[in-house]
């Protein structure tokens, strides 16, 4: 059946949920998310270990269909959690 099998395939994306304070940004399917954190560029890929982080500047989703959306952010919270990750964007500090 070739190099992936039907179960690699299931696997190979997670299910993402990008959100702020009043809406939701983006919901669905992705293949990969690149975001910064204070100690530089990091990429989730499918099946991720559980991680949390809180992520700056700017956060790239490899969606499903292969089409690349960047989001621009001050801050925010990325989560990742069983094969699903969710990022809270819009994150401000207490004045």
């Amino acid at each position: 059946m070739g190099v992936f099998d039907k179960k690699d395939k299931e696997n190979e994306f997670f299910e993402l949920v990008v959100q702020d304070l009043d809406q939701i940004i983006f919901t669905g399917k992705a293949k990969a998310v690149t975001a910064y954190n204070e100690k530089g560029i990091f990429d989730i890929l499918s099946m991720h270990e559980n991680f949390i982080s809180l992520i700056n500047k700017n956060v790239t989703i490899l969606k499903e269909n292969g089409e690349i959306q960047t989001l621009e952010i001050d801050k925010g919270i990325l989560r990742v959690k069983k094969n699903r990750v969710e990022i809270f964007v819009g994150i401000q500090d207490e004045v």
